[in-house]
C-alpha cells in the first residue's frame, strides 16, 4: 500500500517525523471484519501486506496519528482493492529451430495457467552440463538457447513480478541434445535463362555417427521438391523465368537412434537465371482530352519481366510532323498521362517494358486529341462598297484546333452596344448594308468549332455623305424683346461629321434672311450620338414681332433637306415714360395736359396711364407724337399732382410728374 506523506502544517503538532511522535496506521478490513492493524512510522510512504487471500476485496484505511491523538479528516485515506489469483507454470514447450553439425538451437516456451487479472511475468533461466547458467528479462515467455550435441541441458521458467520470483509458481524440463548429423552434401547451381544445372558431391550415407541417412533430396524453396536417386551428383530442372532469384536446398535427412527428433544435413544455395529482354507486349488503353492523351495498362506479372535489373516502362509518342518524344516510368506504373499535346492532332503512341537487357515488343496505335476554340482568324479586311454598304474579309484562323463550322461576324456602332449585328457564315467574308456615312464601326470575326475562338476585331471609319433627312426644329418657348432661342436635333442619318448649320429666319411680311451658324457657338454634344439636341441664340430681332425659322445641316459633302419651320414672336420691350409733361390749360372743372411720346416705345402698340388723387385713367388709341388730353370733372379751386406711364404691356418703371390747379368757379366749364 503506498501513499503521500502528510505534510508538516497538516500533523497540527510541534514535533517532527524523527521523535517517534508521528505515525501512520494501515488497518485492512474485508467486508466488516478488522483483518490486521499495524502502526508505522511517520517516515515511511508504503506497507507490505501479507497473509491475504487471493481473489479476495479488501479495504485499507490509513490514519495520521500524532501525539494529540487520531486524524479525521485530513490525516485520513481509504481505498479499495481485490487480490490476484494465484496462477502455476504447467511445463515448458521445447522446439528445435535450427541444427548443424555439432551445434543445436532450442527455442522453449513457458505454459501458465491464471486468471486474465495476473499480468504476464515468466522468467526463464537454464543450466546445462558445463555448469553454464543463463536469464531471461522479466516478462519473456520464451527463450531461445544455442547448446552443443549431445550435451545434458536443464530449462526453468518460473512466475516473476515486481523483481520477485515465485519459485512455487515454476516448471522445468531436463533433456539431452541429438548427436552430430550427415556431412553438407556441398550443393551448386549453374543457372541458364529458363534451367538450372545443380551438382553436388558423392554422397556417404553412412556418415552421422550414429545416424541412420533415410533420404536425400532437393526442394526449391516454396515451389517442389525432387528425389533425385542416390547413385546421381547432378539434376537439371526445366521451366524457370528468367531473371528470378530460386533457392534450393539440398537435404540428407537421418534419424538418431533415440528420441523422435530427425535431423538432416543440409546444403543451400541461392541463383538468379540469366535475364532476358521482356517479351510480353504492353496492352494499354488511350482516353484522349484536348491537349493531353491519358494511357492506362495491365501492369506485367513479375515473371513477364525476365530480370529483376532496371525494369521501367517507355512511353513514346510522334506528332504528324515526325517529332519525336519519350518518358521512363518505373515499373510499378500503370498510367501515363501525355501533356503538352495540340488539340486535334493526331500522335503515334507506344508503350513498351524494357530492363537491363533491352526493350520489349511495342505496339503502336493513332489516337486524335480533342477539339479545342480556335486561334484569331486572320487580319480583317474592309471595303467600302458604297455610301451605305461594306465588304469584311478575312482568312481561317493558323490554329483552327479542329473542324471549323463557321464564323461569327459582329458590327457595333462605336459607342452604341445597342446598335450591335450579328452575322453567322460559314464563308471568310459578309457584306453590311444600311452602314452610316463618316462613322465609326467596331468590326469583330471569331471562328466555331466545338467553341468559338477569340476575337479578330478592327475599327472601321465609313466615308462622308450628304445628309439624307432634316433636323428636327423644336417649338420656341424662350423668347425676349429682341433675341429667341432655336432648338434642335440633329437628323437621324447625317452620313458624316456636321460641319455647320444654316438658319433661315423670316419676318413677317419680310424677305428671308439666311444665317450661318458657326460651330463653336453651340453646344455641339457628341458627335456619334444620334439625335443630340442643339441649340442657337438668334439676336437682334425687332420686338412684338413674329418670325418663322427653318434649319438645315451641313457636312463636307452638302446641305440636308430643310427642317419643319417654327413660328415665334419677340416680346415687348419695358418703354421709357413720357416726355414733358406739362399743364396747358385750366378751366374750374378741367386740367388740359400735354406731353411727347417716349424715347422708346419697344412695341407695336402703345398707350398710357394718367393718374390724379388715386384715379387712374388708361389713354389708348392712335397717339401720335404729341399727346393732349383734358381731365375733367375736377374740384374747382384745387391742386392736383398728376403722374403720366407709359404702357405697352408692360409699365414703365418711370413715370412723368406735373400738378396744376382748377380755376375758381364761375362761367367756366
Amino acid at each position: 500500500v503506498e501513499w503521500n506523506s502528510l505534510q508538516d502544517s497538516l500533523w497540527n503538532d510541534d514535533s517532527n517525523t524523527n521523535d517517534g511522535q508521528r505515525l501512520y496506521r494501515v488497518s485492512v478490513e474485508e467486508g466488516a471484519v478488522v483483518v490486521s492493524a499495524e502502526n508505522v512510522s511517520g517516515r515511511v510512504q508504503s506497507h507490505r501486506l501479507t497473509g491475504l487471500t487471493p481473489r479476495t476485496s479488501y479495504t485499507v484505511t490509513v490514519v495520521a496519528i500524532s501525539q494529540y491523538g487520531v486524524g479525521q479528516r485530513a490525516g485520513k485515506s481509504k481505498t479499495t482493492f481485490t487480490t490476484r489469483s494465484s496462477p502455476q507454470v504447467q511445463g515448458i514447450i521445447r522446439d528445435l529451430l535450427r541444427t548443424s553439425r555439432t551445434d543445436f538451437v532450442y527455442n522453449f516456451s513457458a505454459v501458465v495457467d491464471g486468471s486474465s487479472d495476473w499480468p504476464t511475468a515468466t522468467f526463464f533461466y537454464y543450466y546445462s552440463t558445463d555448469g553454464n547458467r543463463s536469464f531471461s528479462n522479466e516478462n519473456a515467455t520464451a527463450i531461445t538457447i544455442d547448446i552443443g550435441g549431445r550435451k545434458q541441458c536443464y530449462v526453468r521458467a518460473s512466475l516473476v513480478f515486481r523483481g520477485n520470483v515465485f519459485d512455487d509458481y515454476s516448471a522445468g524440463i531436463t533433456f539431452v541434445t541429438d548427436s552430430r548429423i550427415p556431412r553438407d552434401p556441398g550443393l551448386q547451381a549453374f543457372p541458364a535463362a529458363r534451367s538450372v544445372k545443380l551438382t553436388w558431391t558423392t554422397l556417404d550415407f553412412n556418415d552421422g555417427d550414429p545416424t541412420v541417412v533415410t533420404a536425400f533430396s532437393i526442394s526449391f524453396v516454396g515451389i517442389r521438391s525432387l528425389f533425385p536417386p542416390k547413385n546421381t551428383t547432378f539434376l537439371e530442372v526445366d521451366g524457370l523465368t528468367p531473371g528470378t532469384t530460386y533457392s534450393v536446398k539440398a537435404s540428407l535427412v537421418s534419424k538418431p537412434p533415440r528420441g523422435n527428433d530427425e535431423s538432416c544435413a543440409c546444403s543451400t544455395v541461392i541463383f538468379t537465371t540469366k535475364s532476358l529482354a521482356p517479351e510480353t507486349k504492353v496492352q494499354f488503353q488511350v482516353i484522349p482530352q484536348v491537349v493531353a492523351l491519358v494511357l492506362s495498362w495491365t501492369a506485367l506479372d513479375t515473371a513477364e519481366w525476365n530480370s529483376p535489373m532496371n525494369r521501367a516502362y517507355t512511353v513514346k509518342w510522334q506528332n504528324s510532323s515526325g517529332s519525336n518524344s519519350s518518358s521512363d516510368l518505373p515499373h510499378s506504373a500503370t498510367s501515363y498521362t501525355i501533356k503538352g499535346l495540340k488539340p486535334y492532332m493526331e500522335y503515334n503512341v507506344s508503350v513498351l517494358a524494357k530492363n537491363d537487357i533491352g526493350d520489349g515488343p511495342a505496339e503502336y496505335r493513332v489516337h486524335r486529341t480533342l477539339e479545342a476554340a480556335p486561334s484569331k482568324v486572320r487580319p480583317l479586311n474592309v471595303a467600302q462598297l458604297n455610301l451605305t454598304s461594306i465588304h469584311v474579309s478575312w482568312g481561317p484562323p493558323k490554329h483552327p484546333n479542329g473542324l471549323i463550322r463557321g464564323y461569327r461576324v459582329r458590327l457595333i456602332l462605336l459607342g452604341d452596344p445597342s446598335s450591335e449585328r450579328i452575322r453567322n457564315t460559314t464563308e471568310t467574308s459578309e457584306i453590311f448594308l444600311d452602314i452610316k456615312g463618316n462613322t465609326d464601326y467596331s468590326l469583330s470575326v471569331d471562328a466555331l468549332t466545338v467553341a468559338y475562338g477569340p476575337s479578330r476585331s478592327k475599327v472601321y471609319t465609313t466615308a462622308v455623305g450628304v445628309p439624307t433627312s432634316a433636323p428636327m426644329l423644336t417649338p420656341v418657348d424662350t423668347t425676349d424683346v429682341t433675341s429667341a432661342t432655336l432648338k434642335w436635333s440633329d437628323p437621324q442619318e447625317t452620313r458624316g461629321d456636321i460641319t455647320g448649320y444654316s438658319v433661315y429666319l423670316t419676318k413677317s411680311g419680310e424677305s428671308e434672311v439666311h444665317v450661318n451658324v458657326n460651330m463653336s457657338a453651340l453646344d455641339r454634344g457628341c458627335r456619334y450620338c444620334s439625335g443630340k439636341k442643339h441649340s442657337y441664340a438668334l439676336t437682334a430681332l425687332d420686338f412684338d414681332s413674329s418670325y418663322t425659322a427653318r434649319i438645315s445641316v451641313a457636312t463636307s459633302a452638302g446641305d440636308s433637306p430643310r427642317s419643319n419651320s417654327v413660328t415665334f414672336y419677340t416680346l415687348a420691350g419695358m418703354p421709357t415714360e413720357p416726355l414733358n409733361l406739362t399743364v396747358i390749360n385750366s378751366t374750374s372743372r378741367s386740367l388740359t395736359l400735354h406731353w411727347l411720346r417716349p424715347l422708346e416705345v419697344k412695341a407695336n402698340k402703345w398707350g398710357y396711364t394718367v393718374q390724379y388723387n388715386a384715379k387712374k385713367f388708361q389713354v389708348e388709341g392712335e397717339l401720335g407724337d404729341d399727346v393732349v388730353y383734358i381731365l375733367k370733372g375736377l374740384v374747382p379751386c384745387q391742386t392736383y399732382s398728376i403722374t403720366v406711364k407709359t404702357i405697352n404691356g408692360l409699365t414703365s418703371d418711370k413715370s412723368a410728374e406735373t400738378s396744376g390747379s382748377t380755376d375758381l368757379a364761375g362761367g367756366g366749364v
